[in-house]
């Protein structure tokens, strides 16, 4: 990754280096000291302008050191636009989804940039302009603006517009780097503004509300996130019945488990087609004691109105498991499978539906008593038959995803169990017990 990135820094500093842009922190927040005094004059604040001209100060503040940047920036134009990194020699590598990036140092900002293609995938600023927050700040003057002027409304409203633009760019920013907290903020203010924008809502304010609740969510801000997503769904917006999975879990999380359960039936009702939705109340039901067959007709009603729908097999399946039901949770994944004999999630069922059945019968032999010898024969017999045919279904997800330890370690076991019924079964246990321990 350095060796690409120091190539790429040779041609592009040879060429364009001495056009690059640097930001004057000091002007700025000299320009905020002037505005600010102004609104303090008795003359000059009774000006829409004067405030105007302090918001666009305080949004330049917020902005001005990321402004050159945006994802998908090819490293030559970084360097055209703010000049070369600090570490440019040795890049500090950080992990980001999963993914290594470089990130390349500047005076108030780290970029991370792709080593795949050398573009830009996002930043972080390191030095803000100013301590307050830029974007409140700009916020309070346009509001100011339009109280003293309400003829002003087109350029307040083009101001409320930049800062929630730069919100949304930070919070997906704060987003793909996993730090929810600060996303969910992001979002949850732009929303806030979208809502109150003069002559509003404006467009996004719905979408930018549920970004503001899932981030909300993955942040463990719940109460938030309930009031997020509460608004959302007060003003129609549902976003095909993922909003309910959002509600239900925010309220399930505050201990509001009745209302969880309704929120979640009522999502149901309306959206029988979103299998999300129906995974998550199942395991709703099954984590604070709900009997998972309230779900069933649900499922079923589904299943009558989109008979193609390979996904709400896999629910019925699903909800068969938690009632301990595995022949017709087999049943309902073998549906699935009829029609899509690649399904991984079909197939990963049906076979820990097996597993899970074996488990329980190994479970009888144990309490079966020891002189019942033709008993125990007997689930014996029907224990290596369950565990044979769960193999049939992991072995086909496995050549489906062989990268999958889950399935790898379900193997592993399977043939563990099965490894005194003959030697091709103690090959495979060992086959798969070398694979999980070079996975782990």
């Amino acid at each position: 990754m350095k060796k690409v990135i120091l190539t790429l820094a040779a041609v592009a500093f040879m060429a364009t280096s001495a056009m690059a842009q640097k930001v004057n922190a000091d002007a700025i927040r000299d320009k905020i000291e002037k505005g600010v005094a102004a609104t303090q004059d008795a003359k000059k604040s009774t000006k829409s302008a004067t405030w105007i001209s302090l918001g666009k100060a305080y949004y330049e503040a917020g902005t001005a050191n990321t402004a050159a940047l945006f994802p998908g920036m090819t490293y030559d134009m970084l360097v055209l636009s703010i000049g070369k990194a600090s570490n440019e020699a040795e890049p500090e590598v950080r992990t980001i989804g999963g993914k290594d990036y470089a990130g390349l140092k500047y005076d108030a900002i780290i970029v991370y940039l792709d080593p795949s293609n050398n573009t830009v995938h996002t930043w972080e600023e390191t030095k803000p302009i100013i301590s307050e927050n830029p974007f409140e700040k700009s916020i309070e003057a346009y509001k100011k603006a339009y109280e003293i002027d309400p003829k002003s409304a087109s350029k307040v409203i083009d101001g409320y517009n930049s800062v929630i633009t730069a919100l949304t760019n930070d919070g997906q920013g704060f987003y793909e780097f996993g730090e929810f907290t600060k996303a969910a903020n992001n979002f949850a203010a732009a929303a806030t503004y979208a809502l109150e924008i003069p002559n509003g809502p404006a467009e996004n304010a719905q979408q930018l509300l549920f970004f503001a609740g899932v981030a909300s969510v993955q942040a463990e801000l719940y109460e938030q996130a309930e009031k997020m997503v509460t608004k959302l769904l007060e003003s129609g917006y549902e976003q095909n019945g993922d909003c309910y999975i959002y509600l239900a879990t925010a309220q399930d999380k505050l201990g509001k488990k009745a209302e969880a359960k309704e929120t979640y039936l009522a999502g149901i009702k309306k959206y029988v087609n979103n299998t999300a939705l129906l995974s998550q109340f199942i395991s709703f039901a099954i984590m604070n004691g709900e009997d998972p067959a309230i779900i069933l007709p649900y499922v079923l009603t589904a299943q009558e109105a989109d008979p193609q729908n390979t996904g709400l097999m896999l629910a019925e399946g699903i909800v068969y498991d938690k009632m301990k039901d595995y022949d017709k949770a087999v049943a309902a994944y073998d549906k699935a499978l009829k029609i899509n004999p690649e399904f991984f999630g079909a197939l990963y069922n049906k076979g820990f539906a097996y597993y899970t059945k074996a488990g329980e019968i190994n479970k009888e032999i144990g309490k079966t008593d020891y002189t019942n010898k033709a008993r125990i024969e007997e689930l014996r017999k029907e224990f290596v038959e369950t565990m044979k045919a769960a193999i049939e279904p992991f072995e086909k997800a496995h050549e489906l995803n062989p990268k999958d330890p889950s399935v790898v370690e379900l193997l592993r076991s399977s043939y563990f169990s099965l490894r005194e019924e003959g030697d091709d079964m103690l090959e495979k246990y060992k086959h798969f017990d070398s694979l999980s321990k070079s996975m782990k």
